[in-house]
C-alpha cells in the first residue's frame, strides 16, 4: 500500500504557459453554459499542499496549476468546490490521507493521479488529462560547470536515484542508452537523501519530476512525460460525465491553457545565467564579436543617430553584461549587401534571422533559439477586399519571401528593401498590399502617419520567428551561450524593449512629410503665421503668470506650514537664498541665508543625499535627505520640491521637508530583525549565506568557516521537551559569540546546526582559542538546562570564494570530528 501510495504521490501534473484569455466567442460560450446549470454543485477536491500544484498563500487563498485549472473548468460545468486539506506538514502523508479519504467516499476527486490498470479498479477516471510531469535530472542551482550541453558531450556524471521510483529509474536508464550518456547510479530511501546527497557531492544530479523539484535546484534535463489525471471516487458516475463534457469543452475554447499554466508556475528563470567553466574561460579568451543590422527594420534592428539600436541591440547588451561577452555593431541599408557580407565571413553574428532550411547559407551557419516572435499582418488600402488577395500585386522585403514562398505570385510581386518602402508602394498604388511583422507595420504606420491604409491580423497565422545567426556554423559554444541568456529572457523586459522602441522617433525629413501630406502642411503652415503673430503675446503674459505662480506657490506652502509640522523653504536661484519658514529655528539661527551655495562646504557639495544636492539638481524631486541642524545634529528629512522655471531656465525652488528620523530608524531596525533567526537571535540562513558571500567576493584574505552541531540535541528534545531544547539553542548561541568574539559571524543554519565565520585570524591557534572557550563555557552547568557538547569542523583558507563550496568543505570536517566521537573540534586548512 505505501508503494501505490508514493507511486500516486510522486505523478505527474504540468502546467504550460501565460494564461490565453479565450475570445469573445469563447467567453459568451462558456457564459451560455453557465446559464444551463438549473443547479450548482459543489465538489469536494482533495488538495495537499504543493509547491507549484497546489498552494495556499498566508492568507488563506488558494492557488497553483491545479487551483487555476478546476477554476477554468466550473465554467463549463457549473462547479463550486470545497477543498479539503490534511492536516500534515508532510506531503506524503498529506497524499496518503486524501487517498485514504477517497476511497471512502469522503472527497469526490483528488487531482495529480497517475492512470494504470490496476488504479482503475480503484478509482475512476475523465477520458483526458489535465496535464503532464516531466522526469527531470537536476543539479544544484549554483552548479557551474555541469548543464545540458555538459551532459550531453560525454561528461560522466553521478546520479542520485530513489531505490523505490522503479518505473522512473527504468525510464531514466533508457533515456541513457538513447542518449549515450555516461552515468553511474547511487541509490536512496527517498527524495530528501538524495538531495543531500547532491549538496554534498556524493552525487552530481538526482532524478525526480519537475512538478515536484525543490526551488534550490535546475534542470538539465526532461524526457518522459507522463499525464496527470483526476481521480473520482468509484461510483461517482455523475461527476465523471460532468468532468469529461467539461474538459472536451474547455480544451476546444482554451486549447494553450495547460501550456500557459506550465509557463506560469513550472518554467523555470533564474537570476541568472549559470555558466560552466568551460564556458567562462571561452569568454575570457574570446574576441569581440561584430554584430551586423539592418538600419531600418525597427522596432527590433534601426539606427538612431548613427548607433545601431532596436530590441536586438538591447538584448545583446543585456547579454554582455550578464556574461562578460564583448560586441560592436555594424550596420547596413540593403538586403543584398547583408546577406553578401553574411556569406564572405565579414561579420560573425547576425543581430536578426529567421530560421529558413531552404535559405542557401542556412547549413553553413548557426542559428540560435528565437528571442522574439511576433505574427504578420497584411496592410492593404481600405478599399481593397481583404478576401480577394489571389490576383492582386503583394509588396514584401526580400528576406520575407522564403518564409511566404507558397503565397508568392512570382508576376504579381514588389521585393522591398524595407518596411516603410512596401507602405510607399501600397500608399502610392504600386501594390495592392503587403505583409510584414506586426511590430514593423505598427512602427512605421505610427510614424509615418498613413491613415489611408488599414492593417488586419494575417488570419494564415504564420510568424516570424527573430533570432541570431552565428556566422561560423561551428562556434558551438557561442551558440550555447547565446541560447543559455535568451531561455532566461523574461517575458515583461522583451515587452519593455518592444514598447520603448516602438515609442522612438523614425528618422523622417521634413521633405518627406510634405510630399506625403500636402493637405496638412499646408495647414501647418497657416498655424505657423499665426502662432508667429501670437508669439510676442505670449511671452508678455507669461511674465505676469510666472510671478503669479511664484506667489500661489510660497501661499500654498506657507499655510501647509502652519498647519503641519513641515519645515517650508524657498531657494533664488539667480540671487543664491535660501529662505526657510516660521519653524526653521531648530535647523538655522535664521530664516534668510545669504550665498547659501556659494558657502556651502566642500563635503557636503559631495554628499549625494543632502538638501544642497537636492536643490542643485534643479528638478522635482519628491526623497529622503540629510539635514545638519542648527545644534550640529545630522537627521533624515523627507523633502518635496517644486522648481519653478522661467522658459528653460529654474527661478525657484519651493519645498517642504519632514522630520522622518524616528520612521527611518524603525524601518532599519524591522530589516534588520528581518535577517536574525527568531529563536536565537543570530543571523537566519539566507542572510548568513548573503553576508558570507559578499565578505568572499570582497576580501582575498585568511578566514576560517566553521560547521557546529549539537551532539545528541535530539535526546534532548525527546527527554526534556522542545521548550527545553529551545532554551539549549539560545544559549549556544550566546555562549558561541562570547567565546568567538563581537566580529565573529555567527548564523542558525537550521535546527540544531550552527555556523561561525571568522575574518583574518591570525593562526589556527586562534580558531583553536574560540572552540576551546566556547567548550569550556559549555562546560558550566546552567540551572534547568542539561549539559551539552558540541561538534565542530573548521576550515582555513583563502582561496574559496562561493559559499556553497566553503560549508561543504566545513561540513566534511564535521562528520570526520562525528567519526572520532563528537564533543570536539578539527581545524584543516
Amino acid at each position: 500500500m505505501k508503494k501505490k501510495h508514493y507511486i500516486v504521490s510522486m505523478m505527474a501534473v504540468i502546467f504550460l504557459y501565460l494564461l490565453g484569455i479565450g475570445n469573445f466567442h469563447g467567453a459568451l460560450q462558456a457564459n451560455n453554459q453557465k446559464t444551463q446549470h438549473a443547479s450548482t454543485k459543489i465538489i469536494k477536491i482533495g488538495f495537499p499542499i504543493q509547491e507549484g500544484l497546489s498552494m495556499k498563500d498566508e492568507k488563506g487563498n488558494y492557488t497553483g496549476y491545479m487551483y487555476d485549472y478546476l477554476k477554468e473548468l466550473s465554467q463549463y460545468t457549473g462547479w463550486e468546490y470545497e477543498f479539503i486539506e490534511s492536516k500534515s506538514d508532510d506531503v506524503d502523508t498529506q497524499i496518503s490521507e486524501l487517498l485514504d479519504k477517497l476511497n471512502k467516499g469522503e472527497i469526490d476527486m483528488l487531482g495529480s493521479m497517475r492512470r494504470s490498470d490496476e488504479l482503475a479498479k480503484l478509482y475512476d477516471y475523465p477520458t483526458e488529462s489535465y496535464g503532464y510531469a516531466y522526469n527531470v535530472l537536476a543539479v544544484n542551482k549554483d552548479n557551474d560547470w555541469l548543464d545540458s550541453y555538459t551532459l550531453a558531450n560525454g561528461k560522466e556524471i553521478t546520479i542520485a536515484l530513489q531505490k523505490k521510483a522503479e518505473i522512473r529509474n527504468g525510464q531514466l536508464k533508457e533515456y541513457v542508452k538513447t542518449n549515450g550518456l555516461k552515468v553511474n547510479y547511487k541509490y536512496y530511501n527517498n527524495g530528501t537523501a538524495q538531495m543531500e546527497a547532491v549538496k554534498k557531492g556524493e552525487a552530481d544530479a538526482l532524478l525526480s519530476v519537475d512538478i515536484a523539484l525543490a526551488s534550490d535546484f535546475r534542470v538539465i534535463a526532461r524526457f518522459s512525460p507522463d499525464p496527470m489525471y483526476f481521480a473520482v471516487a468509484k461510483g461517482k458516475t455523475k461527476i465523471v460525465h460532468d468532468l469529461n463534457k467539461g474538459m472536451e469543452e474547455l480544451n476546444e475554447i482554451n486549447p494553450t491553457l495547460k501550456q500557459t499554466l506550465y509557463t506560469k508556475y513550472f518554467e523555470e528563470k533564474l537570476d541568472h545565467v549559470i555558466l560552466t567553466q568551460q564556458e567562462k574561460d571561452y569568454i575570457r579568451k574570446a574576441k569581440t564579436f561584430h554584430v551586423m543590422i539592418m538600419s531600418n527594420q525597427a522596432p527590433v534592428q534601426y539606427v538612431k543617430g548613427n548607433k545601431a539600436t532596436g530590441t536586438a541591440i538591447d538584448i545583446l547588451e543585456d547579454i554582455k553584461e550578464e556574461t562578460g561577452l564583448q560586441f560592436s555593431y555594424e550596420f547596413v541599408d540593403n538586403y543584398h549587401e547583408y546577406e553578401e557580407r553574411m556569406l564572405h565571413h565579414e561579420i560573425d553574428i547576425l543581430a536578426s534571422i529567421n530560421y529558413d532550411y531552404s535559405l542557401n547559407y542556412i547549413n553553413t551557419m548557426s542559428v540560435t533559439n528565437a528571442y522574439l516572435k511576433a505574427p504578420l499582418q497584411i496592410v492593404l488600402q481600405k478599399n481593397t477586399d481583404l478576401n480577394a488577395l489571389d490576383n492582386k500585386k503583394l509588396a514584401i522585403r526580400k528576406e520575407l519571401s522564403s518564409i511566404l514562398k507558397s503565397r508568392i505570385d512570382p508576376h504579381n510581386v514588389i521585393y522591398a528593401n524595407s518596411t516603410q518602402d512596401c507602405l510607399k508602394a501600397v500608399h502610392d498604388g504600386e501594390a495592392d498590399y503587403m505583409i510584414d511583422s506586426s511590430y514593423a507595420i505598427s512602427y512605421y504606420m505610427n510614424q509615418l502617419g498613413y491613415r489611408s491604409m488599414i492593417s488586419v491580423a494575417d488570419v494564415k497565422g504564420d510568424m516570424l520567428n527573430y533570432s541570431f545567426g552565428v556566422v561560423d556554423g561551428n562556434d558551438h559554444m557561442l551558440v550555447g551561450i547565446l541560447n543559455k541568456c535568451i531561455r532566461n529572457l523574461k517575458e515583461e523586459d522583451i515587452n519593455t524593449y518592444i514598447y520603448q522602441h516602438s515609442l522612438d522617433k523614425a528618422t523622417f525629413t521634413l521633405r518627406d512629410y510634405i510630399q506625403q501630406h500636402i493637405i496638412e502642411s499646408m495647414v501647418i503652415t497657416l498655424l505657423i503665421i499665426i502662432c508667429i503673430v501670437a508669439v510676442f503675446s505670449y511671452f508678455y503674459h507669461r511674465q505676469l503668470k510666472m510671478k503669479r505662480q511664484i506667489e500661489v506657490e510660497n501661499n500654498r506652502y506657507r499655510m501647509l506650514s502652519k498647519i503641519t509640522q513641515e519645515i517650508i523653504f524657498e531657494y533664488d536661484y539667480e540671487k543664491d537664498i535660501l529662505k526657510l519658514g516660521d519653524k526653521h529655528n531648530f535647523l538655522a539661527e535664521t530664516n534668510e541665508i545669504e550665498n547659501y551655495a556659494k558657502d556651502i562646504s566642500s563635503d557636503k557639495k559631495k554628499d549625494e543625499s543632502s538638501l544642497f544636492q537636492c536643490i542643485m539638481e534643479m528638478k522635482d524631486t519628491d526623497r529622503e535627505v540629510l539635514i545638519q541642524l542648527a545644534n550640529k545634529e545630522v537627521r533624515w528629512f523627507h523633502v518635496v520640491m517644486k522648481v519653478v522655471y522661467d522658459m528653460d531656465r529654474p527661478v525657484y525652488a519651493i519645498g517642504r521637508a519632514v522630520d522622518i528620523q524616528e520612521e527611518k530608524t524603525e524601518r532599519e531596525n524591522l530589516e534588520k530583525k528581518s535577517m536574525m533567526d527568531a529563536l536565537t537571535s543570530v543571523y537566519n540562513t539566507a542572510a548568513f549565506k548573503k553576508k558570507i558571500q559578499l565578505e568572499l567576493v570582497r576580501d582575498k584574505g585568511m578566514y576560517a568557516f566553521g560547521v557546529l552541531d549539537i551532539d545528541y540535541f535530539k535526546e534532548v528534545n525527546d527527554e526534556f521537551g522542545h521548550f527545553i531544547g529551545d532554551q539549549v539553542l539560545i544559549h549556544c548561541a550566546d555562549v558561541m559569540q562570547k567565546a568567538f568574539g563581537e566580529k565573529a559571524l555567527i548564523g542558525r543554519l537550521g535546527g540544531d546546526e550552527f555556523a561561525v565565520f571568522l575574518m583574518a585570524p591570525q593562526d589556527e591557534n586562534a580558531v583553536a582559542s574560540g572552540c576551546a572557550r566556547l567548550q569550556k563555557a559549555l562546560q558550566t552547568t546552567i540551572e534547568g538546562l542539561p549539559n551539552i557538547t558540541l561538534s565542530m569542523g573548521f576550515v582555513m583558507t583563502k582561496d574559496v570564494c562561493d559559499y556553497n563550496i566553503l560549508y561543504q568543505k566545513a561540513d566534511k570536517v564535521l562528520y570526520e570530528v562525528k567519526a572520532a566521537g563528537r564533543n570536539a573540534y578539527f581545524i584543516k586548512s
